[in-house]
Parts: structure tokens; sequence; C-alpha cells
């Protein structure tokens, strides 16, 4: 089975500690500080709290810039916002309408054949210069009867009244015809459905899309219109999130101070036993300004190798036979609580002998207790542990 190299990076970082000469560099980190006394501490609970916070904190401060920068582009943006609105309104779709529309473009699309038709109709009706349509053949046979000397008066006035009856049928055949195949509606109807043509390549191609983005629109309206309402809520809510990590900070640096005084004792121990006679080690745990998911500390870890001398940090002042094993006291009080399970110490023995191998020696069975260790090492009195 192979895997890549980045892979077996990333699993022995988190499973295997390689402890050497150069190595135990790591020792020297701040992040890496923190990372054991956390461990040390019992603060993961604390720390995952802490980071929660962090995370909702970060999520209200950027919505709350983003809405800051709307509010600058607030004008610029109600216009482009209210362009839109107004363009989707004056339309007024529907899908209902549409599809009308549609039908009613079906129906229309052999205009020139239906007004052809009411020509025909109405040339039958009223007649034109060539011929006579029926309402003048009517007159014409009035005009004739009119004449007969025998027609009475009665008779007479019925065939007027037929006539008017006849005037307003007419009428009423020719405004429905005009109705039925007006030319006006045909564009009416060509010019909505390219209204509708032109909006629907702009928001996605179809109706529905339209309508979707007219309420996304009115909602965004809303929302700009309200901005100063929203920022206000905005603000307190950052305020409450910054209150909330403030608190969680100070109780990691609590815990953690109080624990950095029970561990600079223990390692003092441990390196006094590894034959580093006189020397002192102390954690400092600074609170700072700046605040970060895993609280506001700033941690180091300081020595004095002989008494009097002063504390510093320890990459100023340690060797590196030194470093490796305070690293190794540290193992030894941690390799319980750490991730990792798997401790390769290369020549930790470099400028030391006798009596101090021994201990050396005890020290890593010690931390053999609780995981895998493999050393690399001249010296018999460590190899036979």
């Amino acid at each position: 089975m192979s895997c890549s190299l980045g892979l077996l990076k990333s699993f022995s970082q988190r499973y295997i500690d390689l402890v050497g000469q150069f190595e135990n560099q790591k020792l020297l980190s701040s992040s890496y500080q923190r990372q054991l006394l956390d461990i040390f501490s019992h603060n993961e609970g604390l720390l995952q709290e802490m980071k929660n916070c962090f995370e909702e904190h970060k999520k209200c401060h950027r919505q709350y810039i983003e809405l800051l920068h709307k509010q600058s582009e607030r004008e610029q943006r109600l216009d482009y916002i209210h362009f839109q609105i107004n363009e989707i309104q004056n339309l007024d779709p529907s899908l209902e309408d549409e599809k009308n529309l549609i039908q009613k473009k079906s129906q229309l699309i052999h205009f020139e054949k239906n007004q052809q038709f009411y020509h025909q109709i109405s040339h039958h009706l009223r007649g034109d210069h060539q011929s006579t349509g029926l309402l003048e053949s009517f007159k014409t046979l009035k005009s004739i009867m009119s004449k007969n000397t025998t027609s009475s008066a009665h008779f007479m006035d019925e065939v007027i009244e037929i006539e008017e009856r006849l005037e307003n049928i007419l009428s009423e055949i020719e405004s429905k015809i005009e109705d039925e195949y007006a030319e006006e509606d045909l564009e009416l109807i060509l010019d909505r459905l390219d209204l509708y043509q032109k909006i629907k390549q702009k928001f996605a191609g179809t109706t529905e899309s339209i309508l979707q983005s007219l309420n996304q629109f009115l909602k965004e309206k809303d929302m700009i219109e309200n901005i100063e309402e929203d920022l206000s809520s905005l603000k307190n809510i950052v305020s409450l999130k910054e209150e909330q990590l403030k608190i969680c900070a100070r109780k990691i640096h609590d815990k953690r101070f109080k624990y950095s005084k029970i561990l600079a004792k223990e390692l003092t121990s441990i390196v006094n036993h590894l034959k580093m006679e006189g020397a002192t080690i102390k954690i400092s745990v600074e609170e700072g300004d700046d605040i970060h998911d895993h609280g506001s500390d700033k941690i180091h870890f300081v020595a004095e190798t002989n008494k009097g001398e002063g504390y510093f940090p320890i990459k100023n002042i340690a060797s590196g036979g030194e470093l490796s094993r305070i690293l190794l006291a540290v193992r030894k009080l941690l390799s319980v609580h750490d991730s990792i399970s798997i401790f390769l110490f290369d020549e930790i023995d470099t400028g030391i002998g006798g009596e101090t191998a021994f201990h050396i020696g005890e020290a890593l069975a010690n931390v053999a207790q609780s995981g895998q260790v493999i050393a690399i090492t001249h010296l018999p009195q460590i190899a036979k542990f």
C-alpha cells in the first residue's frame, strides 16, 4: 500500500515525535509551548468553547462589515434595484398571461387572411363603389315599395322599422367582426411577447426566474431601506460576542496561569533528576490585547540553568543536549495526554554519560509506559531500558 508524502508527513506530525539534536527545536516554538501547557491543564473543553465563540464572532463581524459596505453603496444599489423592479412590474408577468399571449398570437398568425375575410363580409353587408351591399339593396327595395300606390301607410311603417332593425343588426355584426380581427391586437401581443423575451434573457431565461428575481429584489430593497436598524442590531451582537470572547479567554488564562506553576515545578524536578542540577524552569503566561481562537495569552518557557543567573527564554540558554532533556521531561509528564504515541529519540545521549545517562534511560522507560519509544543511542546505560 502506498501513500503520498504529504499524507505521511501529516500523519507523522500528529502521531510520531522525533526528538534529536535538531528536531527538539519545536520546543522553542511559543505555539508548541502553549499546546503543552493546555494539554497539562486539560483545556480541551474550554478551547473548543473558545473556538466556537471565536467562529461565531468572526461570522457576525463579517456580516457587519458586509452590511457597512452595502450601506456605502446604498444609493447606487437602490437605483439599480428600483430600475429592475419597475421594469418587471411594468410587464406584470405571469405564467397564465404568457400562455394566453402565445395562444392569441397563434390565432392571429394568419392575420392577412382574416382581414380578407373581414372585408368580404363588410362588402356583402355595406357594399362599395362597385357593388351594392345588403343594406343598400334593402333601401332600394323600400323605395320601390313606397312608389307602389297599393302599399298602405301601415305597411310602409313596418318596412321602415325592419330597415332600422337591419341597420342595428349589421352594425352589431360589424362590431363583433372588428373585435375578432382587429389589427392592433396582434401588434400589442407581439410587443408584449418581445418584452417577455427581453426580460427573460436578463433573468435566467424563464418567467419563473423573472418572478423569483422580483421577490429577491423586493427583499433586498426592504433590507437596504432598513439597513441602519440591521446595522445597529448586528453591532450589538458583535459587542456581545466580543464580551463572550473576553470571558472565555479569561477562563483559559486563569487555568493556564494556575497549571503553569504546577507544570514548571514538576519540569524543574525532572530536569534536576536528569543531572541539570541548579536549573529551574518557569512558564510565563501573559494576557495579550489580541484574542485568537486559542485565547489571548503569550506563553514562554524560561529557565535559569544556574542559580542567581536570572531567567531567560530556553532557546537563549539551553544547549542541544539540555533541550533534549527538557523535552524528555515534558514527554515524561504529558505523553499520556498527547495524541502522539510514537517517540523517536535520536542521539539524546550526546555530551552525557555515567549516571546522567542512567537517569535518561529511566525517563525513556517511563515514557514507554504510555507509548512506543525508539531510541538511537551509543550508551548501554540507555539501551538497557
